[in-house]
């Protein structure tokens, strides 16, 4: 019973993230000014989308796990322009500043929006956190919505 109560509270935590992320530290959804149902309802499922992505990008980073695919949460299309317009203007010239995940992991794709979202690249320094991560997604979406 003891695992189980555990278990629960496990998932508590990992929903208290996904909200977090949607609230003022990340997303903003608490300032929006609909007043239509449908719309606020629209723009909150939006909303979760986007926070479990973020979410699922940061823990992704903080367990390491190149097995995850990024196929998961992002399109082939996403993919691509990741990984032949966006990597390429990221990664330094050095070893030390290149990915170093396997492509088209999740934590690749985590690497690549966090050094997006004004992360330094250095493992040595700390790991981005979710707001790094939401300022790298939003960077992303606004330069795949040019493409």
């Amino acid at each position: 019973m003891a695992k189980q109560c555990v278990e629960w509270y496990r998932k508590r935590w990992f929903i208290e993230e996904v909200f977090r992320v949607m609230k003022s530290q990340g997303l903003g959804i608490e300032e929006s000014q609909l007043e239509d149902i449908e719309s606020l309802q629209k723009l909150t499922l939006l909303a979760l989308v986007a926070a479990t992505k973020i979410v699922a990008l940061k823990m992704a980073f903080d367990i390491q796990d190149e097995d995850v695919k990024a196929l998961q949460y992002f399109s082939e299309e996403e993919m691509s322009i990741l990984k032949k317009k966006i990597l390429p203007k990221l990664e330094g010239k050095t070893q030390i500043l290149k990915n170093p995940y396997k492509s088209n992991s999740l934590l690749w794709c985590a690497w690549i929006l966090a050094r997006l979202g004004g992360w330094s690249g250095y493992i040595s320094q700390s790991k981005p956190g979710y707001i790094t991560f939401k300022r790298g997604y939003d960077i992303f979406y606004t330069i795949t919505s040019f493409i």
